[in-house]
C-alpha cells in the first residue's frame, strides 16, 4: 500500500466520527431519585490532576502518547442563561513513545500548540455543556498552527504526490479546520465533565436510551445507545459513583462511516489508491467499535466531581485506538464537609439554601443553619452568605443583606456578583454614592455585566447624573439590545434631562416594541411628548399607562399638566388632585426636572 494511504485514511477517520458526547436523555425511574446542587458560582476554581494516555495500534504496531498536568476549571461568568467555565492547562508534559502515525502525530502536535489558550466553556442554566464561548479566538489560533502541519504532510518527505491525493488531503484538512469539527473535538472532556449536572437519577437503577451522534460532514447521523447507573460509592462513604457508557451501532455506523470517508476523500483519491484503498475502507465499514465509558465520583453535598475517568475507544478496520483521561480533584477545601465526608443534614441545607424558588424566609433559615454547621470550605460558606443576602433583600432587610455580602467579599474580593448585589441593596436604602462605588467595582471585575450597568445607570439617574446614566444605558444596550429596560432607561434619562428628545422618543418606542406590557415605557414616552409639546400624544400615552397601572402618580400629574396646556382646566385639576393623593411629593420631584404647573 502506498505510504500516504493509511495515514490519510486514519486522519479522515479521526474527524469523520461523532466524538461529541450525546445529550442526557432519559426518564426518571420510579424509585429514589438523587439530586445534588450545582457547585458553580462566579469565582469558584477547582484544580484537577490530569492524566491522558492515548494508545494506537495498527496491525501490531503500537504508538503511545502520555500527557500529564493540571487542569484548572474556574467560573468566570454567570448570567440568567447559565455559566462560563475557563479550562486552563498548567504544567503540561507530553511523552511520545514510538509515534509513527502521521495523522495522530499531527493531531497531537496541534493539541499541544493550543495548550496555552484557555478554553471558555458555556454551560446552560442546569449546568450542562452548551458550547465554546471563545470559539472564534480558538478557531483563529487553530488555523494558524494547523497550516504548517498540513504543509508538512503535503511535502511527503520530498516524494511526488498525485493531484488526486492532494485534493483528498485538502478535503480532510478543510473539514478538520471547520468550526463545528473543532468544537466537536474540544468539547469531548468539558461536555463529559459537566454531564452529571444536577443529577436527578434513580439510585441503583439502570437507564437505557437511544441517541444520535452528529455527522461532521452533514450526512446521516450515527445511531447510538447509551446507559447510565448511579450507585453508592463503595470506597468513599457518603459519595456516589455514576457510570455512563455510549456506543455507536456497529452495523449501521460502519456503513455511515465508510460512506463519509469516501465522500470526504473524493473520487480522485480513491482512484489513485486503487483496490488497496477500497479494501481498507471496506474493513473500516465491517469492523468498528466506537464509543466511550465514563465514571464519576460525586460529592452529593456540593455537586463537585471528585474524580472522573473517561475512556474513549475507536476501532476502525485495522486501526484500534484507546484514549483514557483521568481527572482527580486537588483542592480539599471544596471536597466535603467537616469530618472528611458529607453529612446528610448539610447536604439538605445546601439544597434548601440554593433553592431560588423557595420562600425567602426558608432560604434565610437554611443558609443560617448551613453556616452554623460548616466551619470550613470557602466555596460553601460564600454560597450560603450570598444566597442569604439575596433572601434578606427580597424581605427588604437591606442592612442584613449588606452585612452578608461583606462576608462574601471577605472570602472572595473578586466576586463581581456580590459587589453588584450589595450595590443594589445600598440603592434600596438610597445610599447612592455607596451603591455607585459597588457597581463601579462590579463592572471593573466583569465588564460584560448587564445588570451592573443597568443598576449603575439607575443610581446615577437618581443622583442627578443624567448624562453619565445615559452612558451606562448605552453600554447595557450594546450588551443586550433586546432588553426593553435598557432602552426605557435611556429614554427616561434623556427625558428628565431634557436632551436629545427625538432620540429619547425613539428609545421609548423601541422599549415599547420589545415589551408591550410595561406601563413605565408608556409613561416615559408620554413625558417625552410633553417635553416636545406634543400634548395630544402625551395625553394618549398617559391614558394607556393609567389603564395599565392606575397607581402611578406621575402619569396623572403630567397628564394633568398636558390638559392644562390645552385649556382643559377641570380635567387638569382632577388629575393633579389624583396625583397628589397618590404621592404628595410628585410635584416637587417634577419641579426638579424643570416642570411646574
Amino acid at each position: 500500500m502506498k505510504p500516504w494511504i493509511p495515514a490519510t485514511l486514519a486522519l479522515a477517520a479521526s474527524i469523520a466520527l461523532p466524538w461529541a458526547l450525546a445529550a442526557k436523555e432519559y426518564r426518571k425511574a420510579p424509585v429514589e431519585v438523587v439530586e445534588w446542587p450545582l457547585p458553580w458560582a462566579k469565582g469558584v476554581s477547582l484544580d484537577y490532576d490530569d492524566t491522558s494516555e492515548r494508545i494506537t495500534e495498527v496491525k501490531g504496531v503500537g504508538n503511545r502518547v502520555v500527557t500529564t498536568g493540571v487542569t484548572r476549571i474556574r467560573i468566570i461568568g454567570e448570567d440568567a442563561q447559565g455559566y462560563v467555565q475557563s479550562w486552563t492547562t498548567l504544567d503540561s508534559d507530553t511523552r511520545y513513545e514510538q509515534v509513527s502515525d502521521a495523522g495522530q502525530l499531527m493531531l497531537q502536535e496541534l493539541t499541544s500548540s493550543m495548550g496555552g489558550l484557555p478554553l471558555e466553556v458555556r454551560l446552560a442554566a442546569d449546568g450542562t455543556y452548551a458550547g465554546i464561548a471563545n470559539l472564534d479566538a480558538v478557531h483563529r489560533r487553530f488555523g494558524a498552527v494547523a497550516e504548517p502541519q498540513f504543509e508538512r504532510i503535503l511535502a511527503n518527505g520530498g516524494k511526488p504526490m498525485a493531484e488526486g491525493v492532494r485534493a483528498g488531503l485538502r478535503n480532510v484538512f478543510d473539514l478538520l479546520t471547520t468550526r463545528p469539527v473543532l468544537e466537536m473535538q474540544l468539547s469531548i472532556l468539558p461536555s463529559a465533565y459537566n454531564f452529571v449536572s444536577r443529577g436527578g437519577l434513580g439510585l441503583e437503577h439502570e437507564y437505557q436510551y437511544q441517541d444520535k451522534g452528529p455527522n461532521p460532514q452533514g450526512g446521516d447521523a450515527y445511531p447510538m445507545t447509551g446507559r447510565m447507573t448511579l450507585h453508592k460509592d463503595e470506597l468513599h462513604e457518603g459519595w456516589l459513583m455514576m457510570e455512563w457508557s455510549l456506543g455507536i451501532d456497529r452495523d449501521k455506523g460502519g456503513e455511515i462511516l465508510a460512506a463519509s470517508a469516501r465522500s470526504l476523500l473524493g473520487d480522485a483519491f480513491l482512484a489513485d489508491g486503487g483496490k488497496e484503498t477500497q479494501d481498507a475502507i471496506a474493513r473500516m465499514a465491517g469492523n468498528i467499535d466506537i464509543g466511550s465509558s465514563t465514571r464519576f465520583r460525586i460529592d452529593p453535598a456540593t455537586g463537585i466531581v471528585q474524580w472522573m475517568q473517561l475512556v474513549q475507544r475507536k476501532r476502525v478496520g485495522d486501526r484500534n485506538e484507546v484514549r483514557t483521561t483521568t481527572l482527580t480533584l486537588r483542592k480539599d477545601e471544596y471536597v466535603a464537609m467537616p469530618g472528611g465526608r458529607p453529612r446528610g443534614a448539610s447536604a439538605a441545607l445546601i439544597q434548601d439554601c440554593a433553592d431560588a424558588k423557595a420562600a425567602s424566609m426558608s432560604v434565610v433559615e437554611a443558609c443560617t443553619g448551613l453556616l452554623e454547621s460548616v466551619s470550613s470550605g470557602n466555596a460553601i460558606r460564600e454560597m450560603a452568605y450570598f444566597n442569604r443576602a439575596r433572601a434578606h433583600g427580597a424581605r427588604q432587610e437591606y442592612d442584613q443583606a449588606i452585612t452578608d455580602l461583606g462576608e462574601v467579599l471577605r472570602l472572595d474580593p473578586g466576586n463581581a456578583k456580590a459587589h453588584g448585589l450589595r450595590g443594589a441593596m445600598h440603592g434600596n436604602k438610597n445610599e447612592l454614592d455607596e451603591a455607585i462605588a459597588d457597581f463601579d467595582r462590579a463592572i471593573a471585575l466583569d465588564p460584560e455585566d448587564f445588570d451592573a450597568f443597568m443598576n449603575r445607570g439607575t443610581a446615577r439617574e437618581r443622583n442627578g447624573e443624567y448624562l453619565r446614566a445615559t452612558e451606562d444605558y448605552d453600554r447595557a444596550i450594546a450588551l443586550a439590545p433586546k432588553q426593553a429596560g435598557a432602552w426605557g432607561g435611556r429614554c427616561w434619562s434623556r427625558a428628565v434631562a431634557g436632551i436629545v428628545l427625538e432620540s429619547a422618543l425613539a428609545d421609548c418606542q423601541r422599549a415599547i416594541e420589545l415589551d408591550k406590557t410595561d406601563a413605565n415605557h408608556l409613561n416615559s414616552r408620554g413625558f417625552v411628548h410633553f417635553r416636545l409639546r406634543h400634548f395630544d400624544l402625551a395625553i394618549r400615552d398617559y391614558d394607556a399607562a393609567i389603564a395599565a397601572d392606575p397607581k402611578v402618580a406621575s402619569s396623572f400629574y403630567v397628564r394633568g399638566l398636558a390638559k392644562a396646556q390645552q385649556g382643559d382646566r377641570r380635567g387638569a385639576d382632577a388629575d393633579l388632585a389624583a396625583a397628589t393623593a397618590l404621592d404628595p411629593g410628585v410635584a416637587g420631584r417634577y419641579a426638579g426636572y424643570g416642570v411646574k404647573p
